[in-house]
């Protein structure tokens, strides 16, 4: 009888632990459950913004150098390999060098590459299996015109103001990027391996800022201007032809013209166009502009006046060059005004010319 009393209570007191465990477990899964539904509605709003304005990123493009870049952040940075929801990345679609824009916002990041990215957004059509991107609403790239004028005319693909080296099914996208895809005729210069629209990058990570002799004080005002756009790491120092042509880090080049043209560096760069893909060229005169076919369109003598374009290696170059160059020190200081500001539209996304009376998209068209 004693031993049925003692396996009672023992059954009793383990139905009882039982409970208690199955309570707590309770208690666990009906907890609060209002962030997924939270962060579908923010991408939700995002989507339906419109396509020709560019909302602010809810995080710093340049928050790995302890600065704000040109909006300011909103909440922290996610930790370096992990996916926030509010992380963003700017998707950029035009055409003609920026003279047309198809599609311009910041769009949620959510872990994609750059190819995924943009079918997620646009009307896509790609080939080669998917790796390639042959139209895009509705632009398909091909040989346009009469028979005897025929141009053929591409999607190319820039990551952070460089042409891309690689797929973009093989360039995953972190918050701040700049995925820029732009359609126009190869021309006269079939690869122009960098632009300035993607501007902070590419010198979130760091830039050398080289002087002429005349512009160093200029040099020290525009190290301020790049710090209020989050670039925070800049290395002044005098130009040479070995800044220029062995770059360790990307280069920006602040400068007098009558200073800087006699640089073999300059002279190699000004004899080239169709490599460079320069599309303003410096002279002993001033600037010569050139449109898309590389032919010289215009020249420009007057004082106050500064053309600013980037150049790489070639494609994927990590480490591209801008010049920033000056007929006097009005245009030295309209320069550093310009970049100080941090915008720059989509159709001088591929260079500007500022001048007093106002400013020149580049290429000519």
């Amino acid at each position: 009888m004693r031993k049925k009393s003692i396996l009672a209570i023992f059954l009793i007191t383990i139905l009882l632990l039982a409970g208690c465990g199955l309570s707590r477990e309770a208690s666990v899964s009906d907890g609060p459950t209002q962030t997924k539904p939270i962060i579908n509605e923010t991408v939700r709003t995002e989507q339906k913004a419109d396509s020709n304005k560019v909302p602010e990123p809810a995080q710093s493009a340049g928050k790995d150098l302890a600065g704000s870049s040109t909006n300011e952040p909103k909440s922290e940075t996610p930790a370096a390999g992990q996916s926030g929801s509010g992380e963003k990345v700017r998707l950029v679609v035009t055409r003609d060098y920026g003279k047309v824009i198809i599609f311009n916002q910041w769009v949620p990041a959510q872990q994609q590459d750059a190819l995924n990215l943009t079918i997620a957004h646009l009307d896509v059509k790609t080939s080669y299996g998917g790796s390639f991107i042959n139209s895009i609403n509705g632009l398909e790239s091909g040989y346009t015109g009469k028979i005897g004028k025929r141009e053929k005319s591409d999607w190319f693909f820039y990551f952070n103001g460089v042409l891309a080296g690689t797929g973009a099914g093989d360039i995953k996208v972190k918050n701040g990027d700049v995925v820029w895809w732009d359609y126009h005729d190869w021309g006269a210069a079939p690869f122009t391996p960098a632009m300035i629209g993607a501007f902070p990058h590419p010198f979130t990570k760091g830039v050398i800022l080289a002087y002429s002799s005349s512009a160093q004080g200029a040099a020290s005002r525009l190290v301020t201007g790049l710090g209020k756009q989050g670039i925070k790491q800049v290395q002044l120092q005098e130009v040479t032809n070995e800044v220029i042509n062995k770059r360790q880090r990307p280069v920006i080049l602040l400068g007098l013209c009558e200073e800087i043209i006699a640089l073999p560096a300059i002279k190699a760069l000004n004899s080239n166009p169709q490599r460079t893909g320069l599309f303003c060229g410096f002279t002993d005169s001033g600037f010569k502009l050139l449109n898309v076919a590389m032919q010289e369109g215009r020249a420009v003598k007057g004082g106050g006046s500064a053309c600013i374009e980037a150049t790489a290696s070639g494609m994927g170059d990590a480490n591209p060059l801008w010049l920033v160059i000056a007929e006097d020190e009005r245009g030295l200081e309209r320069a550093v005004n310009y970049l100080s500001q941090g915008s720059i539209n989509p159709d001088c996304a591929w260079g500007v010319l500022l001048e007093p009376q106002g400013l020149t998209p580049l290429p000519l068209p």
